[in-house]
């Protein structure tokens, strides 16, 4: 058996057309991507991104936040000290 996908399997997967410069590109990808995508994508991402994001979104850079809840569980996995805790903890009750 080969471990080659077939021309109408992979259209199964993607859609096509022209971009602004002429050249092919994919429309629209219509499964799960195992690995990076290298290049813009001008449209949507719908699900989960598990890695590594390094650009912008609609002109402006992504940072990440990390919401309190998120700093309370990092916390406590870490074993912080109390007076650490209870910062968090009292961050945590001024945004509720």
């Amino acid at each position: 058996m080969t471990n080659q996908i077939t021309r109408d399997e992979l259209l199964d997967l993607i859609t096509v057309k022209k971009g602004p410069d002429g050249a092919w590109c994919i429309r629209d990808v219509l499964t799960h991507v195992y690995g990076d995508v290298i290049g813009d994508i001008a449209g949507n991402a719908y699900g989960d991104i598990k890695g590594t994001f390094v650009g912008t979104i609609d002109g402006r850079r992504w940072e990440y936040i990390e919401t309190p809840v998120e700093k309370l569980k990092r916390l406590i996995g870490e074993g912080a000290d109390r007076a650490t805790l209870e910062s968090a903890i009292n961050q945590l009750e001024e945004n509720s």
